[in-house]
């Protein structure tokens, strides 16, 4: 394992590095301050990002449904890089907030906040998105109004956010420089130490690409190596149904379990109760009346880990989801526990602990 350790200190020193016992310790000048950090751990060898032995459902998904682009495919490197990226808190003007700070990998890669905080102290507009199975959007487009017409074009806007991170690229690009062992990644990745906000932005798409759910009892189920429980099947029959108690998985369809080309207004009782009048959702991007109080429809895989949910965190749990006070019907007691028990046979609980996808800096 090679680490790269990087010293703290509050006052304009020259750049050192040393090696010994191949570890290699380094201090950074950041405009004649020392960045504050920990150590970066990573293997000598890449992990395997790009050549994932996926079960066959999940294979079918991604040949129908992939947004990855031609020009940024998957690569261990790559990934490797994006994965850094993420958990990098000197991506924040501040340095205190990464992107993983608002997107956590032991809850699905979201926040249990409803608004999450930036690097200032101040809260985002909307409740935080998981970054599961995103390459599964076959639209390529994000955020939850879809302003972000790719992955690529989405990952650099947080960073640039007054509230969220609050940093220029050029003054990232910068930082970057300056920081000794980003030469050497960029250069696994791309093929030269050359930093921009391009490569950035398709290191850090590689990696959120790659965190994909393939390892629940659902995937167990599809593959022959497990069987529902009553209640679960139950569940899932309830879930696919159809008619005015259903449909469900007219928006949440598929192993991904999500819609993979639309956006919905959420069927709830009382508009004017749950959506803010100042927050219209696509319309915003789009500017067309039909796509007022749209917004992205998000996966379910992890969904029990991932609450509160909604674009504006305004249903705390489960449970609450599906009461009468947000659903234009009303579910038994029993048919909400059937489809609670469904949902978690959705949740792959090994991505929260893969070290592919862990905080490199410990």
């Amino acid at each position: 394992m090679k680490r790269f350790i990087l010293l703290t200190c509050f006052t304009a020193i020259t750049v050192l590095s040393c090696n010994k016992k191949n570890n290699d310790t380094v201090t950074i000048k950041d405009d004649a301050v020392i960045t504050t950090s920990a150590i970066l751990n990573l293997p000598n060898d890449p992990y395997n990002y790009a050549n994932e032995s996926y079960p066959s459902h999940i294979q079918s998904i991604i040949s129908a449904f992939d947004n990855t682009p031609l020009n940024n495919p998957i690569t261990n490197h790559g990934a490797t890089l994006g994965r850094v990226l993420f958990y990098d808190k000197s991506l924040s003007l501040s340095k205190t907030v990464s992107c993983a700070s608002c997107h956590k990998q032991e809850i699905g890669f979201s926040d249990s906040k409803i608004k999450s905080l930036g690097h200032a102290g101040g809260t985002t507009r909307r409740n935080s998105m998981p970054l599961l199975n995103l390459r599964f959007y076959r639209s390529g487009k994000m955020f939850w109004d879809e302003r972000a017409t790719t992955l690529e074009e989405q990952v650099l806007l947080p960073i640039q956010d007054n509230i969220e991170m609050g940093l220029t690229l050029d003054s990232l690009i910068h930082r970057l420089n300056k920081t000794n062992y980003y030469a050497s990644l960029f250069n696994n990745a791309f093929g030269s130490t050359e930093i921009t906000a391009d490569r950035i932005s398709k290191a850090l798409a590689q990696f959120l690409r790659s965190i994909v759910t393939y390892r629940s009892k659902y995937d167990k189920v599809q593959q022959g190596m497990a069987t529902y429980t009553p209640q679960e099947e139950e569940g899932q029959m309830f879930f696919n149904s159809t008619g005015p108690l259903g449909a469900c998985a007219d928006c949440h369809a598929g192993g991904a379990v999500t819609n993979h080309f639309q956006q919905a207004v959420i069927p709830i009782k009382n508009p004017a109760d749950f959506f803010n009048t100042n927050d219209l959702g696509v319309f915003e991007a789009t500017q067309n009346p039909d796509d007022s109080a749209k917004f992205k429809i998000p996966s379910l895989r992890n969904v029990p880990m991932t609450a509160p949910y909604m674009h504006n965190g305004a249903v705390a749990t489960l449970d609450n989801l599906f009461n009468s006070n947000y659903h234009k019907f009303q579910l038994s007691a029993i048919q909400k526990q059937n489809i609670i028990a469904y949902l978690h046979a959705l949740t792959d609980e090994e991505i929260t602990r893969d070290v592919r996808f862990s905080n490199p800096f410990k």
